[in-house]
């Protein structure tokens, strides 16, 4: 069954960060003095921004379906699904960064501190959950363009189903991704606020 909009926690009150970053850098000297670290910050702020953009996509797209009388037009659907996987993508990416920065022997302490070791898409089973998914999505892909066997019972793409986002035997629930990208926005509004001491 097709999800349900009551099933896909709204973000809609999650704002883009990306100029905010972009305007404290310009005008007032923000983010970190390396150019290295400064990169994986904006990337970071940037990839959330696009990961929040595309999960309200796909939400949208499928409230479009759920609005339309007779249910026959299904493009909404499948335009649902590319928001969601770029949105997948798109959080697995953030977390990339966060993970790089607080790492970086060249990051500020203060600035690491921004970024809480205690992330619930750091903990094994949730970012394995996101992983998995992606890599699955990776090797369909690839088995399809190789023309590898597929079952005809195998889902040759990511479908919204129910309570969340489903690829064969995997899913990623919509509250857990939405808790995912609520996460990752608060990182990425803190780093987008950041000003080295100094600067």
């Amino acid at each position: 069954m097709i999800s349900r909009l009551e099933d896909i926690p709204d973000l809609a009150s999650l704002r883009p960060v990306t100029l905010t970053m972009a305007v404290a850098r310009m005008f007032g000297q923000g983010g970190p003095q390396n150019w290295q670290v400064y990169g994986l910050s904006m990337n970071a702020i940037r990839l959330s921004d696009l990961s929040v953009r595309e999960y309200q996509s796909g939400r949208n797209a499928l409230r479009d379906f759920h609005n339309e009388p007779t249910k026959v037009l299904i493009s909404p659907v499948v335009l649902a699904t590319g928001h969601f996987e770029t949105c997948l993508w798109a959080v697995e990416r953030t977390l990339k960064h966060v993970k790089t920065i607080r790492s970086c022997l060249f990051a500020p302490t203060d600035m690491k501190d921004l970024l809480p070791k205690g992330l619930v898409l750091l903990r094994g089973t949730e970012e394995s959950m996101l992983t998995d998914m992606r890599h699955s999505l990776a090797h369909l892909e690839r088995d399809i363009l190789e023309g590898k066997d597929i079952p005809e019972t195998t889902n040759l793409c990511l479908m919204a189903e129910g309570k969340g986002l489903r690829l064969g035997s995997l899913t990623v629930p919509f509250e857990h991704l939405a808790d995912w990208i609520r996460e990752l926005h608060g990182c990425a509004e803190r780093l987008a606020s950041y000003k080295q001491a100094g600067a």
